[in-house]
Order: C-alpha cells, then structure tokens, then sequence
C-alpha cells in the first residue's frame, strides 16, 4: 500500500473510532432522554406529557436559533484558522457572550409578559412556571453548549463523549427521585433538562481547562470574519429549525396539550433516529472541508447513502409491524393514536439519514449560499402547509413534516452532488 493510501486508511479508522466515541455517549444520552419521556408520559398522562414536551421544544428552539448558528460559525472559523488555536478561543468567548446577552434579554422581556406567553404557547390551564423553566434550561444550554462546542473543535471526542453521557445520566437520575417523590407537575419535568447539563457542565468545568470562559477579545479583523461566517449560514441554521423542531410547538399553540401528548410520544421515538443522524455530523463537521481537498468525501457520501437506503429498508417492516406491538407497551394504552402518528414520521427519519451526517456538514461550509435559497422556499411551504391545511391536527402534522424531510433531502444531495462534479470538472 502507497503512503497515500496508508494515511487515507489511518484517517478513515481515526473517523470510525471518534464516531463511536460519539454514537456511544449520545446513545446513551439519547436512551436516558428516551426513558425519562416514557416514566414521564406514563407517570402524568398526556395532557401533562403534552405540556411537558411543547416545554422542551422550545428550549431546543431556543438554543438551537440563538446558540447554534453561533456555535457552527465558531467551528467553521476555527476549521479555517486551526493552527492558531488562541484566535479560536478568542473568537469562542466572544461568541458565548454575544448568546448570553441576546439570551438573557429574550427572558427579560418574556418575564414582562409571563401570563399571556404561557397561555399563547401552551394552554390556558398552563402554569407560567413552565415558561420560567423554558427561560432557565435555555440559558443554562447557551453555555453548555459552548463547552460542547469546544471540545468538538479541539477534536477531544473522548471528553465530548463523557460530557454527553453525563448529562443523559444526570437526568434519568433527577427524573427517578421525582417520580419517587410523586411530583405531577411538567414544568418540574421540564426543569431537570437544564438541571442535568448544569450539573455535567459543573464537573468538566472544573475537570478540564476551557480557556475560551476567559479569552480576551478578538481583534477587529476577526470580528468581521465571524459575523460574515454567522450570516449565511446562521440564516441557514435558523430556517432549518424552524422546519425541523417547531412541530410541537406549532400544535400546542393550534391544538390542544392531549393531541399534542399523542404527537410527542410517536415524535419521542422518531427522534431517535433523527438525532443518531444527527450525531454523526458531530465527528464529520470539522473534517468534511478536508475531506473534500483528499479526495475521500464521494466515497464517504457513497458509503452515507448505501447506509441510509439499508435503514430505509429495514424500516419498513419495523413501522408495519413493530410499533403497533411496542408503542402501546412503552407509552401505555392511552398513547394508541400516537401509532400512525410514528408511522408516517418513518418516512422523515429515513430522509434524515440521508442528509445530516455528511451533505449538510459539507454544504453549510462549501455551498451555503444556494443551500439558504431552498431553505426559504422550502420554510414557506411549511408555512403555507401550516395555514391552509383544514383543522390542522396530529396525523397532518407528521404528513407535513415528513414532506418536508424529503424535499430537504432533495435539496442537500442535488447541491453537494453538483458542487462535486463541478470541481472534478474544474480540476480535470
């Protein structure tokens, strides 16, 4: 074997162990996740279950709109400047402070007008605790998610594991000594989100150095630099959330907390397979922009689709067959609705297999310009699905969104595939 193939092999290895790092800790974060929804759907019932998943919803939002795209521009900057690791972490501080002020203003004028937020967001019955615990695990995830953040950077997937882990244990164990103490309340359910990773953040705190917590400012140069990196993509980043988490919310608002319960049991199993697709993006993110320059990414990608296509057949049977049987067992008799619910959103999952562990990691970095066109167009017609489909209710809302799932996945592959060629082209 050449040189060259040697390191190609070495590299892919490196690849498939820091991957496994990841798909451990996140599995089991995600199972802990999984398993806290399950105790607490059976524990509270679906109106409660309802509000309590309309409740995490919006944290995620609410991370995932101010956090996220900051994050991903840090990652694409520090992709760029990898070899001057003080810039980087200069950079991330800034960063951080930016999501924390923009943050803690978003709850200041929310605790302004607590009462008619709660009622708009979750029902008239809500308690306006369940917007206070929004506000706080949504600040709490701000800064978590930074020291995610830079552990993915750092490459220091081993750490980024034990910290995911953590946090999915934590969890379990807080929702545990709840349901022992009889606690009925969503928004106490809610509060252990935030709970858990403050509690993780506290122990890798002290752990593990992270200077970027103090890093002093960047200079003007590379301000400039990371507000044009956040533009497009956070646009992107925004969008694609929009259309990808704000379901839920969206039928707590139009719709009643039991239907929305209904919708976030079948939702709760969905997401298992979206967020392992997502995972997988976590190790490819900071590679991909290299990838590229080796030549190894089509080969990758090749690899994700052969992948995704075997899971999507393997999903057929499991869907007709399987969660008739066990989503009643898991969620309890009273979740029966929630079953085609989850068999509609299998077509979704399939299509997120497609697209997030490697084309969007890849097309956010390299062809985010024609990547933010489709996103609006494909955000108004989710839109547009939204206010004209009649008496909008569960079973059309896993109709929409898994329409919207293929119409992504349509998008992402037609862009990279076309970005590929084209350079091969160039090159040759």
């Amino acid at each position: 074997m050449s040189a060259a193939g040697e390191v190609k092999t070495a590299g892919k290895k490196q690849i498939v162990k820091e991957f496994s790092l990841v798909t451990f800790a996140k599995v089991l974060a995600l199972g802990s996740l999984f398993v806290c929804g399950v105790f607490i759907a059976r524990f509270i019932g679906p109106v409660e279950f309802g509000f309590y998943s309309a409740a995490l919803s919006f944290i995620i939002l609410f991370d995932a709109i101010i956090g996220q795209p900051l994050d991903n521009a840090v990652i694409r900057f520090s992709s760029h400047h990898s070899q001057w690791r003080e810039r980087t972490e200069k950079i991330q501080g800034y960063v951080l402070r930016i999501k924390l002020c923009v943050g803690f203003a978003l709850c200041a004028i929310a605790f302004l007008y607590l009462d008619e937020l709660t009622t708009l967001m979750f029902d008239q019955s809500a308690s306006i605790n369940l917007l206070i615990s929004v506000m706080g695990c949504g600040i709490i995830l701000l800064i978590v998610r930074s020291s995610a953040c830079y552990f993915q950077i750092n490459q220091l997937f081993a750490e980024y594991a034990k910290f995911d882990g953590l946090q999915g244990l934590l969890r379990l164990v807080f929702v545990g000594v709840f349901i022992l103490l009889g606690v009925q309340s969503a928004s106490f359910y809610v509060a252990i989100y935030g709970l858990g990773s403050l509690c993780a953040f506290v122990v890798f705190f002290t752990l593990i150095k992270q200077n970027f917590y103090f890093a002093k400012t960047p200079d003007k140069n590379d301000k400039r630099k990371i507000m044009s990196y956040i533009g497009v993509t956070s646009f992107i980043v925004v969008l694609s959330t929009i259309t990808g988490k704000a379901d839920i919310p969206i039928l707590s608002t139009m719709g009643t907390a039991e239907e929305t319960g209904h919708y976030s049991a079948a939702m709760q199993i969905a997401m298992i397979g979206t967020l392992m697709a997502s995972y997988m993006a976590v190790v490819f993110y900071p590679k991909v922009v290299e990838m590229a320059k080796q030549g190894t990414l089509a080969g990758m990608i090749k690899l994700n689709l052969w992948s995704a296509l075997a899971i999507s057949v393997f999903c057929v049977p499991v869907a007709i067959y399987l969660v008739p049987l066990v989503l009643p067992l898991i969620f309890g008799e009273q979740f029966q609705p929630s079953i085609l619910i989850l068999q509609i959103l299998f077509v979704g999952i399939c299509a997120d297999f497609v697209v997030m562990p490697i084309l969007l990691p890849f097309a956010l970095q390299q062809t985010a310009n024609k990547i933010l066109v489709g996103e609006i167009v494909i955000t108004l017609l989710f839109f547009i699905g939204i206010f004209t489909i009649p008496s909008l209710d569960a079973l059309k809302m896993a109709l929409l969104v898994s329409g919207i799932r293929v119409l992504k996945m349509s998008l992402y592959l037609s862009v990279t595939v076309h970005f590929l060629v084209h350079n091969k082209k160039s090159e040759t």
